[in-house]
């Protein structure tokens, strides 16, 4: 083989390899942008999905404190009736002795007759 086909040959070798070089590169970046596009997609989606969560936390929030009013006034028209109820009893225990002394008085009044 003379030197000139050696030389040839070998440039012939090394353009497939260049031309093999380049096909892989070309697919590379081909997967370069879709995992780009993959990447945003994720991004967008996750600020949604934190958009979302913080509109959820601002319900919840407003939710919570409703419900905690609510539990305070509960509480606080509980307490009321619960004095009342206090009140109640101690005028019927007191009626209650009234009517004992009452009716002891006139039972003695009929005996008295």
């Amino acid at each position: 083989m003379k030197d000139e086909d050696k030389v040839l040959k070998a440039l012939a070798t090394m353009q497939e390899g260049q031309n093999l070089i380049a096909k892989i590169v070309n697919e590379l970046s081909s997967t370069v942008k879709e995992l780009t596009g993959t990447v945003n997609k994720l991004t967008n989606e996750a600020n949604g999905l934190r958009q979302d969560v913080v509109r959820m936390e601002l319900q919840l929030t407003d939710k919570v404190k409703a419900l905690f009013d609510g539990y305070e006034s509960i509480r606080g028209t509980l307490t009321d009736h619960t004095q009342r109820l206090e009140r109640i009893e101690t005028k019927l225990e007191t009626h209650e002795i009234q009517i004992k002394v009452l009716d002891s008085t006139k039972a003695n009044k009929r005996k008295v007759k």
